[in-house]
């Protein structure tokens, strides 16, 4: 992807801007939208500073850390890697994947940044992130590692009722298709590896995205159903 090129979204169009190392995604034609960047850093030290219970925290809970303290986890649905820097600062091995090349890079550019940081505790977390540009149902297809958990967290439907989601959202989601990428047949491929947990974040109210879950970890806005 050329520095300077124009990347169309589907409705808005954008182009990089980049200073000092620091890469940022900038509405070129759209709404006034701050630019679109990740910043590891900041949130994993922000992370470790709160101390997550292992035993409480609905996502360490649903991840099955009370029996696997450090747990390598296949984030199939990398996105901004939010909850995938949560599981870092618990102690989780992650390997993200990530299809869209636009998201990947700027994803790319925040990893470099954490694994340059003056924290050595964010340097320490930032190297156990592991990301992937690649289709989630490919990696696993072709892969020959072997996960303890695979987890997915697809961008919720917007309700009729709801207002626009958060600014950032709206560029993820003008990036992002809406258009399903895998299907339940991700559940088989992922427990072909050695998964014997699979978790996928729905809405507290939310219907299940496939059948079979075998149990469910409530949040107060999310649940996380386990398969």
């Amino acid at each position: 992807m050329e520095k300077n090129a124009i990347i169309y979204g589907q409705e808005f169009e954008y182009c990089f801007i980049e200073d000092k190392g620091y890469l940022e995604l900038e509405v070129f034609k759209g709404p006034r939208l701050n630019p679109l960047s990740f910043d590891f850093s900041s949130q994993l030290y922000h992370h470790q500073q709160m101390n997550y219970s292992k035993h409480k925290e609905p996502l360490a809970k649903a991840m099955g850390f009370a029996k696997n303290p450090n747990p390598h986890i296949i984030d199939l649905t990398l996105g901004s890697a939010g909850d995938a820097l949560i599981l870092l600062s618990m102690g989780a091995r992650v390997t993200g994947i990530e299809m869209n090349p636009v998201i990947f890079r700027l994803l790319e550019n925040a990893l470099e940044r954490a694994q340059m940081s003056k924290e050595q505790s964010v340097k320490e977390m930032s190297s156990h992130l592991t990301i992937v540009h690649d289709h989630s149902m490919d990696f696993l297809e072709q892969t020959d590692e072997t996960f303890d958990v695979a987890y997915l967290d697809p961008m919720f439907e917007l309700s009729e009722k709801k207002s626009l989601p958060p600014k950032k959202m709206q560029i993820m989601r003008d990036l992002i298709s809406h258009t399903p990428f895998f299907d339940a047949k991700i559940i088989c491929l992922a427990k072909e590896h050695g998964v014997r947990r699979v978790v996928i974040k729905r809405p507290l109210k939310g219907k299940e995205l496939f059948p079979g879950v075998v149990g469910t970890v409530k949040g107060k806005t999310v649940r996380y159903d386990i398969y």
